[in-house]
Formats: structure tokens, sequence, C-alpha cells
């Protein structure tokens, strides 16, 4: 069964996440950025970084 997607509203629901994401990011306090995470390998700023990546990669391959 094939699923039918709207990139575009694939693409504006991601902008919102991406959106909400950075205004989270913005509360953060200096001391925050290293607390660590649920995953060892990251801190909240790699985590952070991480994310970023992920959702930056994942619209400019739907952007072509």
């Amino acid at each position: 069964m094939a699923i039918e997607l709207d990139m575009a509203r694939v693409i504006t629901a991601m902008r919102a996440e991406r959106t909400m994401f950075v205004s989270f990011l913005s509360s953060l306090d200096p001391d925050d950025w290293g607390r660590s995470t649920e995953c060892p390998a990251y801190d909240v700023r790699g985590n952070a970084l991480h994310r970023s990546e992920e959702h930056t990669s994942e619209l400019q391959s739907h952007h072509d």
C-alpha cells in the first residue's frame, strides 16, 4: 500500500517543528547546554547540533 504525501504539508510541518525546537533552545540557560541527555553520547549542545543537522538534511533533500 503506497502512501501519498503532500510534500508541501510535510515541509510546512517540519519547519513548524524546527521553529518550536529553536524556541525551546532559546529558552535554555548557559548552564543547560552542557547537561547530559538520555543519549549518553550527547550533551544538550551535541544533541541540538545533531537534530539541527538532521532537520536541515531532510528539508534540503525535499527541496530539490
